[in-house]
């Protein structure tokens, strides 16, 4: 029980400090030894697709041969989700022990009091030290020029797209954001740009060019072209390849895809053996839970994170017009309202609740949100609408939040091993 208990005290410092700042984990990392200059990196932001994105570099990365870290966050089931090498998760024990170290350095006055996530990224840099990875694939938590991951040591740096999210934290318009995700970018490095909007793309770029920096554009120096049966063709400096299938559905992992094989593609060029020839079986065995993900046949079940407004678009275009049964939920700062407006066209009936993080809105004010009756839970809320799919015939689909899907996919699959959630 005692990795119980880590995780509570861990998951504790959740959303209690709202002072961001590179200092404190800086001077935390110093304390536990830098185990972040130990091994190179692939640094990843973005408002959307960076897990993905994430996913795949390392796939590419384990399956030529190289000892690959991967941080991602959030996690769906398990905390050690978050931190693999090679697709192995981090053992409990390694948690519970790294943990008891930087609590015993923070009252020995060596490490400063750290919130949950620059706590997570320690343990995750520490392991990867210890266990000599080749390379880190390293997603950022929650923008970029303040998120813990930032004192990493990158040689290639990647920001998939850009658009309105924490906009309470981040700023109100594309190049403020755009701003906080450049901060990623190191002097002289390699840069790798998804597509991004014009007001963005202008933000980065000169970011960019003022730190001396190579940069390579989705559709301008890489480019995904679909076939029209399902593949698309990647056409890159080092890589031309052809009948790329990702088991990720959506036409944006295409996209998601292209950028992966740019970001490989630097560190090929940096002198990272890469295998070319796996990153077709690479890109095939990519997989990614709660993603356009179908749990169920009878009844139909479709699972998506969509988060916020950009990925919200992203999951309507993919729904081509069909009826759902649609389970929803969504964290208070997120715009509700609009994301709700968006897939109500595509509802035979609602079914809203709240997932059970302390970022959640009240039922009583998702309800007003949503204008509609709302649910005890999430589960509650996915029981009615299977049971209606089951007379209806029509599919289920549950969305709005990374908590509300792995809930849901909890609940559905009666999964046992499922450790707390926590919303970053």
């Amino acid at each position: 029980m005692r990795y119980v208990e880590i995780l509570n005290s861990i998951y504790s410092r959740d959303g209690k400090s709202s002072y961001y700042t590179l200092g404190r984990v800086r001077k935390a990392a110093r304390g536990v030894g830098d185990p972040q200059e130990l091994f190179p990196a692939v640094h990843i932001t973005g408002s959307n697709g960076k897990g993905s994105v994430a996913r795949t570099v390392a796939e590419i990365l384990r399956r030529s041969g190289l000892k690959t870290g991967l941080y991602t966050s959030p996690h769906v089931h398990r905390y050690t989700e978050r931190i693999r090498i090679g697709g192995r998760e981090i053992p409990r024990s390694e948690v519970v022990r790294r943990f008891d170290e930087i609590e015993r350095l923070r009252r020995d006055g060596k490490v400063p009091w750290i919130t949950f996530f620059e706590i997570t990224t320690l343990i995750a840099f520490g392991w990867f030290a210890d266990e000599k990875v080749d390379v880190a694939v390293l997603e950022v938590g929650l923008g970029g020029r303040l998120d813990a991951t930032n004192i990493c040591h990158s040689v290639v740096d990647v920001i998939t797209t850009v658009g309105l999210e924490h906009t309470n934290i981040l700023g109100t318009s594309l190049s403020q954001i755009a701003r906080e995700k450049a901060g990623i970018i190191k002097e002289r490095g390699p840069v790798v740009l998804g597509e991004l909007p014009a007001p963005a793309a202008r933000i980065i770029l000169k970011k960019a060019g003022v730190l001396r920096c190579s940069v390579r554009r989705y559709g301008v120096d890489f480019f995904a072209v679909p076939n029209g049966n399902g593949t698309f063709d990647y056409r890159g400096d080092l890589l031309r390849l052809r009948g790329l299938r990702t088991p990720l559905h959506g036409r944006h992992q295409v996209h998601n895809c292209a950028v992966a094989c740019a970001a490989v593609e630097e560190l090929m060029r940096r002198g990272f053996a890469v295998k070319p020839d796996i990153v077709p079986k690479a890109l095939r065995s990519v997989t990614w839970e709660g993603r356009l993900e179908t749990i169920s046949r009878r009844p139909e079940i479709l699972l998506d994170c969509a988060h916020n407004l950009p990925a919200m678009r992203n999951l309507v275009r993919e729904l081509d017009g069909r009826k759902f049964h649609l389970v929803f939920g969504a964290l208070h700062d997120k715009p509700i309202e609009k994301m709700f407006a968006l897939l109500r066209p595509f509802a035979r009936a609602s079914y809203v609740s709240a997932p059970k993080v302390h970022r959640s809105p009240t039922l009583k004010e998702l309800g007003r949100r949503c204008r509609t009756p709302v649910y005890e839970t999430v589960s509650d809320a996915l029981d009615a609408a299977v049971r209606d799919a089951r007379r209806t015939g029509l599919p289920v689909l549950v969305t709005g939040s990374v908590f509300v899907v792995s809930e849901a996919r909890a609940h559905f699959l009666n999964l046992k091993r499922v450790d707390p959630p926590v919303a970053m």
